[in-house]
């Protein structure tokens, strides 16, 4: 017995030790690694943007959009982060347990590889979604309207920006999935400015001078408003002849707007434009 006492304590304190500190040591690393990785993104939520002169689009936002991004790849990080210390742990494990782990890791290759090719989609997915989100491309909130190379997926408001898909609230009501990777165009109507845009036709007969003249002032007029003032900008609208006829002149007014404004300062316009030409004889054509 006391020639096999040895022998126990060395197998207790050989092997099974080993793999508890390897367990332990991991489970510490997860925890250290998700704890600075929160910390780091805590701290890019609530930078200001004047403290960061260089920093990219993503990083210099307001800070609900900047968080909401950065929460996701948050999470990205936590979950591949924590799979890496994982699999590397699993590895030391079954190489204390005497496995030769070098064919496991030449089938996880080749396996991987086989997965690459069956997933291909789901990467293209999330390597788009994520310059997306670095890139400040669209965040929650903005109207946009996504597009292939030939036409139109969805458009509408935006819900909610992941890595794989993003949530669209077209104006229906109807709640649009669309993969980031079928995503190869994006108009933003919510970033920096926006035109309000009124197409009218008058009589063919109407003064076009006197048409400008009333829709000018009645847009100064609205500038001049508590309600519109930091809206409308003081830059000079645009009167535009699209068509002249024999009935009557198809114009666009087309005033700068602040973002995502322009469908409420449009529709104010022309609400009022009934009146104002009413007012001074201007005839509105069919």
């Amino acid at each position: 017995m006391d020639i096999a006492a040895p022998d126990v304590v060395s197998t207790l304190t050989g092997a099974p030790l080993t793999i508890l500190i390897i367990i332990v040591v991991a489970s510490l690393a997860t925890v250290i690694v998700r704890f600075l990785v929160s910390r780091t993104i805590r701290g890019l939520v609530n930078t200001k943007s004047k403290g960061l002169p260089l920093a990219p689009a993503a990083l210099t936002t307001p800070n609900p959009r900047r968080k909401q991004r950065l929460e996701t790849l948050r999470t990205v990080l936590n979950s591949t982060l924590t799979a890496l210390i994982g699999a590397v742990a699993v590895l030391m494990i079954l190489s204390t347990l005497g496995v030769d782990v070098a064919p496991l890791i030449a089938s996880a290759g080749v396996v991987g590889i086989a997965v690459a090719f069956g997933a291909q989609s789901l990467v293209k997915d999330v390597i788009t979604g994520g310059f997306m989100l670095i890139e400040d491309q669209y965040g929650v909130g903005d109207r946009v309207e996504l597009g292939t190379g030939g036409g139109i997926l969805a458009g509408g408001v935006v819900e909610e920006v992941g890595l794989r898909v993003t949530l669209i609230r077209d104006d229906d009501g109807r709640r649009w999935y669309v993969r980031n990777g079928e995503v190869l165009r994006v108009a933003n109507a919510t970033q920096g400015w926006s035109y309000a845009v009124v197409d009218l036709k008058v009589a063919h007969t109407s003064d076009l001078a006197a048409v400008r003249t009333t829709l000018s002032e009645l847009t100064t007029r609205m500038r001049g408003e508590d309600l519109y003032a930091a809206i409308i900008s003081q830059l000079e609208p645009e009167c535009l002849v699209q068509e002249v006829t024999a009935d009557a002149l198809s114009l666009t007014w087309r005033v700068r707007v602040g973002a995502d404004h322009d469908r409420t300062v449009a529709s104010e316009l022309r609400r009022r434009i009934v009146g104002e030409f009413a007012e001074r004889g201007i005839d509105l054509a069919a």
